[in-house]
C-alpha cells in the first residue's frame, strides 16, 4: 500500500485496494501475484476475491497494522504468535517463485483472530 495504493471500506464484507496511479506498473504486478495464493493458500496472504485493472477487491482487515500495534503503549502484543505467521506468509511467497521486497510494520494488516 503506502504510496501506490490506498484501501477503501466499502462495506462490512468487501474492501478494495485502489491505486493512487493509474495504470501503475507496481499495483498492476501485485495483482498478478494476488492470483498465485489462490492456487497455493496461505492462511496469513490476504485473499482477493476480485481484481480489475487498478482495483483489487478482498475481505477487509479492520484491525489496525502492525506499525499501529507496536506504537500502543502500555498494552501486551502477541509478538511470539506474529513472528511465525509472518515467517509463514513470506515462505508461501517464496514457494509462488517470488520475495516481499516491502515487509515494513506498515505493511502487515491484521484479522479479527491478530
Amino acid at each position: 500500500m503506502g504510496g501506490h495504493s490506498v484501501l477503501v471500506f466499502i462495506t462490512d464484507d468487501i474492501t478494495a485496494r485502489v491505486s493512487l496511479k493509474p495504470s501503475g506498473r507496481r499495483v498492476s504486478h501485485e495483482q498478478t501475484i494476488f492470483d498465485l495464493p489462490d492456487r497455493t493458500p496461505c492462511p496469513h496472504v490476504v485473499q482477493t476475491f476480485f481484481c480489475y485493472p487498478d482495483i483489487a477487491f478482498m475481505k477487509p482487515l479492520k484491525n489496525e497494522t502492525l506499525y499501529s500495534r507496536i506504537s500502543m503503549v502500555n498494552t501486551s502484543h502477541p509478538i511470539l504468535q506474529w513472528i511465525p505467521q509472518l515467517l509463514d506468509a513470506a515462505t508461501c511467497l517464496e514457494s509462488l517463485g517470488y520475495v516481499h521486497g516491502d515487509i515494513n510494520p506498515h505493511n502487515v494488516l491484521f484479522n479479527d483472530k491478530d
